[in-house]
């Protein structure tokens, strides 16, 4: 829950659940594509989901876990930030 309150306050809007799973979307194909690029250049492979009904560049779903460190979902926030700025 503290890394989805790092990205809200990096300015993304996601939903108020208690559940560790993130999901956004993307304006466009070509967001979605330098979001999946940082990402992939960071290690971090994204799942980029591209359902009917999902906005046009797509959602990206991530589902967080105990045996992810806090280095990891402190990269995860900075890459993201990083990637919308």
């Amino acid at each position: 829950l503290a890394t989805k309150q790092r990205l809200r306050e990096a300015g993304l809007n996601l939903e108020s659940t208690p559940v560790p799973i993130i999901a956004f979307g993307m304006a466009d194909t070509e967001s979605a594509g330098r979001m999946s690029q940082a990402l992939l250049d960071a290690g971090i492979y994204p799942s980029l989901i591209n359902y009917p009904g999902t906005p046009p560049g797509g959602l990206f779903r991530f589902a967080l876990s105990s045996a992810h460190t806090d280095e990891q979902l402190a990269l995860l926030v900075e890459v993201i930030d990083f990637a919308f700025s």
